[in-house]
């Protein structure tokens, strides 16, 4: 699959020169006549969480070609990203240390580590919140272990509805007050619905070393990562730039990867139609290198065509508002791999009560059950108008 697609405009094909890899002086010099609308690359580059790695690219050379306004906003968000993420890289460096001393297995991905894997420096790519991998029956000790660093859970939920939550969900947020620090503790599911499953309590685990200042930590390995990333990037439709950035920076900074284990485990998982899409959009896009096999592999899957055309259908768009709920549900369906998963996806979709359920209407303890109306009612509701949060 040839890299030939182009943005519709100049402001989208600067941040497409931006996020790659392979910087094209030539071509960004060529291109910056051409852009004229700082406004709209400004957009776009906070959309996309790339505002940082454009300040980067423009910094030097170029400096005097971005209008002033323009780049005092660019190397703001960049003086930002690396704040948070030097203060993040502390963070996640303590948290694991302390549930390590408390015989806790955790493991961290993306954040931090994953800047570190793809950038070699924290500043470059933006994030918002740490992600750690747990084992789901480690939760109490870890509510425990944290609430005493001051994190406490953001869903107040009674007994029973943390018990469904840990059987229907996979997350658990966490936040600080003192400091507004997030934390997204993650446990493995089973491939039915969009949780991830990798983690300390999966078989066959595999496992990478990332080093965090002068220490190394265990992160996922490059192969589970980047099944990871293309499954995180298809639940929110691809909507930010930065998740493509992540899955070409993998691959290009994994000269030994295992292709093959690659669409194994993709397959294994019921994840090959996301994982093919999100390589054929980092390939065309932002000019991945991919080998001959798994191009070919993406060839001749008709899904992950379509899916990417949906993705560029607004994928430049600055004034694109948030995903709505239908083309969301209509999207993940189409991405599965089996149709049984697609029905059985739409079916917990439409019907399983989520947190928002139960913060939306307020139901005794003793009537639980009623969530189960009050969810169809509410996603109807929201199929109507078209919201986003389910």
């Amino acid at each position: 699959m040839a890299a030939t697609y182009q943005a519709p405009t100049p402001e989208g094909e600067l941040l497409l020169l931006c996020a790659r890899r392979k910087w094209d002086e030539g071509s960004v010099q060529d291109l910056l006549p051409c852009v004229t609308d700082w406004d709209s690359v400004l957009k776009l580059a906070g959309r996309h969480g790339l505002a940082p790695l454009v300040y980067w690219r423009l910094k030097d050379e170029h400096a005097a070609t971005v209008p002033t306004e323009a780049f005092t906003r660019l190397r703001a968000s960049y003086m930002h990203a690396l704040r948070r993420g030097i203060l993040y890289e502390r963070e996640l460096i303590r948290i694991l240390d302390l549930l390590a001393s408390r015989g806790i297995e955790a493991v961290g991905y993306k954040g931090p580590l994953l800047a570190a894997m793809t950038h070699r420096q924290v500043g470059l790519r933006d994030f918002a919140d740490l992600d750690i991998l747990i084992r789901k029956r480690d939760l109490p000790r870890i509510f425990e272990a944290l609430g005493e660093t001051g994190y406490r859970p953001q869903r107040d939920l009674n007994p029973s509805q943390w018990k469904a939550l840990l059987r229907f969900d996979y997350e658990a947020p966490m936040a600080r007050a003192s400091d507004g620090s997030l934390l997204d503790l993650q446990w493995a599911s089973p491939p039915r619905f969009l949780s991830l499953p990798v983690g300390p309590n999966v078989e066959g685990a595999r496992y990478a070393t990332v080093k965090l200042g002068d220490r190394e930590f265990r992160t996922l390995c490059a192969e589970d990562l980047l099944l990871v990333l293309c499954s995180h990037g298809a639940k929110h439709v691809w909507d930010r730039l930065q998740w493509l950035a992540d899955v070409a920076g993998i691959i290009e900074t994994s000269p030994a990867m295992d292709w093959d284990a690659v669409l194994d485990r993709a397959a294994e998982w019921r994840r090959r139609h996301m994982v093919l899409l999100g390589l054929a959009l980092a390939h065309d896009l932002l000019e991945a290198p991919l080998p001959e096999r798994v191009l070919r592999e993406i060839e001749a899957e008709p899904a992950a065509g379509r899916l990417a055309r949906v993705v560029r259908e607004r994928l430049f768009d600055p004034y694109a508002g948030e995903t709505g709920v239908l083309r969301m549900a209509r999207f993940h369906a189409a991405a599965m791999d089996r149709w049984r998963d697609a029905a059985v996806y739409l079916l917990r979709l439409s019907a399983t009560p989520t947190p928002g359920d139960w913060g939306a209407v307020t139901l005794p303890e003793w009537l639980m059950a009623g969530y189960y109306v009050v969810r169809p009612i509410r996603f109807f509701v929201q199929y109507v108008f078209g919201r986003r949060s389910l």
